[in-house]
């Protein structure tokens, strides 16, 4: 509750709620439905990691997309753990992990889990804590979480999470274009970002077969194969075996497509 009122005094025109461990369960519902309001409005929300709201909580699409963790949530020291702690240390030499790594991390992947509910959710999970790079705990961090970043920069951070929320404007942008485009655009658009991002040389080499590029776009295999063939006879494409081939001029010609099409992508 100090660190809200902290945070509140810093950032007045951000709202902000905070978990109490007095709470009624009309309030405890009524924390929930904040999250749930549509506006346009900041909401930041200080909650206790381990507690009602870090666990069994659903709050899918853009109702909550981030959460900030600090600390390993590690267990307190107990009787009861250094009994766990000594009866692993003989059987595994892992005395440690089993009473107070594990758990703590258990913690933490639970509050990081309120973030990411569906398939199509997108958000920003930022762990705060020096130890999280301690080799002890790089380890338990599940093989899912493989693109984990080490930051140890105020600014660094402020810089990831910026290109992060931009390729997210950028993925709804497009698939709100894609929903206006015909068969050839659309592929034309996909075909002009994937050379933008991996290119080599000034050559696109697609590694996608025909069934791959029905489902990127959202077209029927015969679209796909009809928008391919029309590209190959007007030159805009090559091949290299199987593959689609894309050169810096045919690249050059799907922009100029798009923006007549769209404006400047």
């Amino acid at each position: 509750e100090a660190l809200a009122k902290a945070f509140s005094a810093k950032y007045p025109k951000i709202r902000v709620i905070s978990q109490r461990p007095d709470m009624t369960a009309k309030e405890k519902a009524e924390f929930l439905e904040e999250f749930k309001k549509d506006d346009e409005s900041y909401l930041i929300a200080f909650c206790v990691m381990g507690g009602i709201y870090s666990e069994g909580i659903d709050l899918a699409g853009d109702s909550l997309i981030g959460a900030v963790i600090v600390g390993i949530g590690m267990p307190a020291l107990s009787y009861e753990r250094e009994a766990i702690a000594a009866y692993f240390e003989d059987r595994y030499e892992a005395g440690r992990e089993f009473a107070y790594v594990y758990p703590g991390m258990n913690r933490v992947f639970q509050a990081a889990g309120r973030v990411i509910r569906r398939e199509s959710d997108r958000g920003v999970i930022v762990l705060i804590d020096d130890r999280f790079d301690d080799p002890i705990y790089k380890k338990s961090l599940t093989k899912l979480w493989s693109g984990v970043k080490f930051i140890g920069d105020a600014k660094i951070l402020r810089h990831e999470v910026k290109a992060f929320g931009n390729s997210l404007l950028e993925e709804v942008r497009n698939a709100r274009l894609n929903l206006f485009l015909n068969g050839s655009d659309r592929l034309a658009m996909i075909f002009a970002k994937m050379y933008e991002s991996e290119e080599k040389n000034g050559i696109l080499k697609i590694p996608y077969t025909r069934q791959e590029l029905s489902e990127i776009s959202g077209l029927c295999v015969k679209t796909v194969n009809r928008a391919v063939k029309k590209f190959q006879d007007g030159g805009q494409i090559g091949r290299s075996g199987s593959k689609i081939t894309i050169n810096k001029e045919q690249y050059q010609f799907f922009k100029e497509m798009l923006k007549d099409i769209l404006g400047d992508i």
